[in-house]
């Protein structure tokens, strides 16, 4: 390949000893290399005559020539060492020239040296999907992703490649490790037809251990628990629809405990994917007839799904309760029978079934059941008593957020839990307590009934004892969601003043300082944010709310200011992924502020350094890729920068426009309308996007389109007092 040899030339011809500045224009690489190119040039000897080219360079070429220029400049800060300054320049190199493994090599090992663990495995699966990288690296990488799960495409990738080159090392021990970490990795990630695949693969290797030279320590590490790894097996075998390969995974299973109940069930499964509900339902009877106690639904669902293909649904209520009085301590039946129970609307078996289970310990999931029966049959009381129950608890109300929605959204059942928490706030005999009291006040937030929230929150602030603090910020939180910025205001001061949280908590004051900045008050906002920002060793995005107040006062100078010195103490800390969130997002605020300010090259290197860390970012991919379309260059890496935006994205209107302007710029207007007009479908649509729909009509001869969409455009950037933009936009309507 040329971008390889253009590598190796680069090396040859000693760019090592030449320093690049990332701060540096475009064209100084492309400058210096035709500098270095030149056989015993001085500066002593008389200017050259330039050469003038057949043909102008592309811009794919001028990348390649920067990217060699770059990964000099690397060498040099390495040699120096100067080692975070090499990584970010092979990074960048990398970028410019993403066909080439060279950079990529380059960056793991120095990633991993300078302990920047998370960019390493970033760049670690791009070296895997075009290089070899080394065996013991894949290892470790996929067993560390294999297990901690949470990026499982990542892990993928690795061990696919693991697999790979193991297959050519010396211990064919090592394919099938690899082999089975990701047949757990498939099967975790739901592509259980891929993870039934290498698991044959596994299995027939296995079978002929010695001819594929497994050792015992590698049988034992490839299985890892054996009955759990068969039933794993058996499961990922089911879902690809492999019945023979299942049953005998499951029999194996299950064989050495004699675990009839669990055999049955999934003989069950089986015969039902095999459309034998007989079978099936044969079965699930033997299974019932253990009389086990599992908290698993799946039974019961399989028994729905049994009855219901036979046209026999009206039968699953009956054995259900049929079930339930043979085996009443099973709380997964009870729960399910309860759950059928409110399909059909039978609220008083519903509710006895549930109350049982809301006397438990594990009160949340029937409490839901509850409050739909008692708000259905308008038991105000008995609806206190449960909402007053969980919001008491931890976590509250939070896990019954879709019931709580519906509730606050029924003004009938809303005012009569009001009536019944009023009647409580003086009665003897059954006196309002805390859970009652903050459980309607959050219910009042949730309808937007203010006046009901502000009545019970300090009922609820009165009665909390330890935990007023909590109450406290929840009101205020809720306030500002209601955009009442002046309300959030006084209760968060009011937290502050009256000591609700412990010494050294600075959430009153780091919301405080928010309320204040969007209630027009900047100068308070600073003070509180600053108070905040004492405590930051505790949470460092403490330390962000003063920039962010700065610059949404439109203070633009001060708020690059403080990112700036942000980004700089903080650049170093490699050892917290959320501190790196908190640089990333950084920079990309640095970036947006010297787009304000108009200052397109130092907004385009804030967003380079987002990318040479985060390489596979996609708001920093938009944002580079529309800077450099507006502005006419690059287009090509701009193009595949916004098309990556779209495919992680493609509801992300900002990412289509861009996208479609790209396009536009690239003269490939009719693909560019479909893109923009994507974007400018949506409900208050960005001036911007329509303005950049009319300039695609008027490019596409569409007259009357453009003067439409420009229409618009003014209209909406007058909404949002954009005047400047608004004015510009207005001199195209005039003829």
């Amino acid at each position: 390949m040329v971008a390889k040899h253009s590598w190796v030339v680069a090396a040859a011809l000693g760019f090592s000893t030449v320093a690049i500045s990332l701060a540096d224009e475009p064209a100084a690489p492309v400058q210096l290399a035709e500098r270095v190119l030149v056989p015993g040039y001085s500066e002593i000897d008389d200017p050259l005559e330039p050469l003038v080219p057949r043909a102008a360079r592309t811009e794919e070429e001028l990348d390649r020539i920067d990217a060699m220029a770059l990964f000099a400049a690397a060498r040099t800060a390495e040699d120096q060492g100067d080692e975070r300054q090499a990584l970010r320049l092979y990074q960048r190199a990398y970028r410019r020239d993403p066909e080439s493994v060279a950079a990529l090599k380059q960056i793991v090992p120095l990633a991993f040296q300078l302990q920047q663990t998370d960019s390493a495995f970033r760049y670690t699966v791009k070296l895997a999907e075009r290089g070899e990288p080394d065996l013991q690296l894949l290892r470790q990488l996929g067993e560390y992703l294999a297990v901690q799960g949470g990026d499982d495409t990542s892990a993928i990738r690795l061990l696919e490649k693991a697999v790979e080159v193991s297959a050519k090392s010396e211990s064919p021990g090592e394919q099938y490790l690899h082999l089975a970490r990701l047949v757990r990795v498939y099967h975790r990630s739901g592509d259980n037809a891929k993870a039934a695949a290498a698991l044959v693969r596994v299995e027939d290797a296995l079978a002929a251990r010695k001819e594929h030279q497994l050792d015992d320590e590698t049988v034992e590490a490839i299985l890892g628990e054996p009955d759990r790894s068969e039933e794993m097996f058996g499961e990922i075998y089911l879902a690809a629809g492999q019945f023979d390969r299942a049953r005998a995974a499951f029999e194996r299973a299950y064989a050495a405990n004699e675990d009839e109940p669990s055999r049955a069930f999934r003989a069950a499964q089986i015969a039902f994917q095999e459309k034998n509900d007989e079978e099936a339902l044969r079965q699930l009877d033997r299974y019932f007839a253990a009389k086990v106690s599992t908290r698993q639904a799946a039974p019961y669902r399989l028994l729905t799904e049994s009855l219901q293909r036979q046209q026999r649904g009206a039968e699953l209520i009956p054995k259900l309760e049929s079930l339930h009085a043979a085996n009443p301590t099973e709380e997964a039946l009870t729960e399910y029978l309860a759950e059928q129970y409110l399909a059909a609307q039978s609220w008083e078996p519903a509710e006895k079934l549930l109350s049982e289970l809301f006397a438990g310990e594990d009160f949340y999931g029937p409490a839901g059941g509850l409050i739909e029966v008692y708000r259905q049959t308008k038991q105000s009381e008995k609806l206190l008593d449960v909402l007053a129950k969980v919001a008491a608890s931890e976590p509250g109300l939070e896990l019954l957020s879709k019931r709580v929605g519906e509730l606050a959204a029924a003004p009938e059942a809303m005012d009569g839990l009001i009536l019944a928490a009023r009647a409580r706030v003086n009665s003897a005999d059954q006196p309002l307590d805390f859970g009652g009291a903050y459980a309607v006040a959050a219910l009042g937030l949730e309808a937007k009934r203010m006046d009901i929230a502000q009545e019970f929150f300090e009922q609820a602030i009165a009665l909390a004892a330890e935990r007023q603090g909590e109450v406290a910020l929840t009101w205020g939180l809720g306030l500002m969601m209601a955009e009442d910025y002046a309300g959030a205001v006084k209760v968060l001061q009011r937290g502050i003043d009256d000591r609700l949280l412990p010494d050294g908590n600075p959430a009153f004051h780091y919301y405080l300082s928010g309320a204040l900045e969007m209630n027009g008050e900047t100068e308070k906002a600073l003070e509180a944010a600053r108070e905040a920002a004492k405590s930051a060793e505790l949470d460092p995005r403490l330390a962000v709310r003063e920039p962010w107040i700065l610059y949404h006062a439109k203070r633009y100078d001060e708020a690059l200011a403080k990112y700036s010195a942000l980004i700089e103490s903080a650049d170093a800390e490699h050892g917290s992924s959320s501190i790196r969130d908190i640089v990333r997002d950084a920079r990309l605020a640095v970036s947006n502020v010297h787009v304000i300010q108009k200052d397109f090259p130092a907004a385009e290197e804030s967003l380079e350094q987002v990318l040479d860390e985060f390489p596979d970012d996609v708001g920093a991919s938009n944002d580079l890729g529309y800077l450099w379309a507006d502005q006419g260059k690059r287009l090509p890496q701009s193009l595949a920068m916004l098309q990556y935006a779209v495919s992680k994205a493609p509801e992300n209107a900002a990412y289509r426009d861009s996208l479609g302007w790209v396009l536009h710029r690239l003269g490939r207007n009719e693909e560019a309308l479909v893109e923009i007009e994507l974007s400018a479908k949506e409900k208050d649509a960005d001036g911007v996007i329509l303005d950049h729909l009319g300039d695609v009509h008027q490019a596409l001869g569409h007259a009357d389109q453009a003067k439409e969409a420009w229409t618009k455009a003014v209209a909406a950037f007058e909404r949002d007092k954009e005047l400047e933009p608004a004015e510009t936009v207005r001199k195209k309507l005039t003829p």
